[in-house]
Parts: structure tokens; sequence; C-alpha cells
């Protein structure tokens, strides 16, 4: 079986995730239209359901992968190209 990995937009900006029913502030470090690279937060279960929001969009996650502050997020459906395009585009710091 071949392992490959999805275009991933390198970003910068703040965002919330949804744990649980309480609200945290990470950073998105990635993100591409299956899911994201994050830092921050609290720690998470690998397979945990959860919901980033950023700007006025909320996307049902699980988490995928999760070490050391930083986890990888699978979106349950592929966000649309115009958001992904507009999530790509920004970097805060």
């Amino acid at each position: 079986m071949q392992h490959w990995r999805k275009n991933r937009a390198p970003t910068r900006y703040s965002a919330n995730l949804l744990v649980g029913g309480a609200s945290h502030r990470i950073t998105v470090v990635n993100v591409h239209e299956d899911g994201a690279g994050i830092e921050g937060g609290p720690p998470l279960a690998v397979g945990a359901a959860v919901t980033l929001q950023v700007m006025h969009h909320r996307v049902a996650s699980k988490i995928a992968w999760a070490r050391g502050g930083a986890a990888g997020l699978r979106f349950q459906t592929p966000i649309a190209a115009q958001l992904l395009s507009t999530l790509r585009r920004l970097v805060r710091r």
C-alpha cells in the first residue's frame, strides 16, 4: 500500500477547537481539503471528535494523531475549495 500526504499549505493563525463542550485557543499550522495541523490546546486522544472553529465556519473533525502539543485533524467531510483557498492565505502571528 502506498502512503502519501496531501498537499499541505503552511499557515499560522489562531482558531478555536471545540472539545467536549469547551473551547480552546489553538494555532492552525497547515491546512488541506481533508484536514489540518494544529498546535496548542488540551491533550487530545486519537479518534476524539472535535470541531475546528475558524472565522464563522465550524468544521467537524477527528484527531488523526497527537504528539507533544501538536495534532492532526481529519475533517469529516472535505472543506469547500473557496474556504480552503481563504484558509491557505491566512497568516497571522
